[in-house]
């Protein structure tokens, strides 16, 4: 966590729980336990299923969700039943979110920073049936596109370049050239998004996967283009 949080916190007189410090979680195998230090009355979960949402960061994720939830229980009563619930139910679109067409597998995630690219690199190196996995990358002018190509150009064989939509955007040929000097092969652009999962879906065969980041706008483009083949992306 930034110092700078810690510093506002203690400047409004926020109550400030920290992962490690104040609460920790503990996996084994397909389980995990959450615990609570003196601040959040030791409390314990035990026993917990891993969260639907893909990824070991979402431990990280849920652990948080866990302590504010146990340090509202006053106001804000949730009983176990309905955490265990929420943990083996809960979904978020655009988040390592997964369909399959004409059996590719296209895989939506909003990973616009390099710190989200990261784990989207982690959870693209988890053992993997695909054979290839083409990038479809659209990304905003003012992100980090540099920081973002760093984390994840090992991840893709082959990527394609999409423009997008608004006064943030840039060209899709300036996005290409920015994403080539951050040392990205890339094999193609695309002015839109729907042209760029055109082009992907032409390069693509059966057993390979094609991922959709860079942008919450390049994850809605991507969901809309697949919609409109009949596919149902909730």
């Amino acid at each position: 966590m930034p110092a700078s949080i810690a510093a506002v916190a203690s400047e409004v007189g926020a109550d400030l729980r920290r992962l490690g410090q104040d609460f920790e979680y503990r996996r084994v195998g397909d389980v995990w336990s959450w615990s609570g230090g003196p601040g959040l009355d030791n409390r314990r979960c035990d026993d917990l299923s891993l969260p639907a949402l893909v990824g070991d960061v979402q431990l990280d994720n849920a652990s948080a969700v866990l302590a504010v939830l146990m340090s509202l229980s006053a106001r804000l009563p949730v009983d176990d039943a309905a955490i265990r619930r929420g943990l083996s139910t809960v979904s978020l679109r655009g988040r390592f979110q997964t369909a399959t067409l004409n059996g590719v597998q296209w895989i939506l995630d909003v990973a616009h920073n390099p710190a989200a690219a990261r784990t989207l690199a982690s959870q693209l190196a988890l053992p993997s049936d695909a054979r290839r996995t083409i990038a479809v990358c659209g990304i905003l002018g003012d992100k980090d596109v540099e920081g973002v190509a760093t984390a994840v150009r090992g991840s893709f064989d082959q990527w394609i370049v999409a423009g997008l939509p608004g006064p943030r955007a840039v060209p899709v040929d300036a996005l290409a050239q920015r994403l080539g000097v951050a040392g990205v092969p890339v094999a193609g652009i695309a002015e839109t998004i729907s042209a760029a999962c055109d082009t992907a879906a032409e390069l693509a065969q059966s057993g390979d996967r094609i991922v959709v980041f860079g942008s919450f706008l390049t994850v809605a483009g991507a969901m809309e283009w697949l919609e409109s083949r009949g596919l149902s992306i909730s």
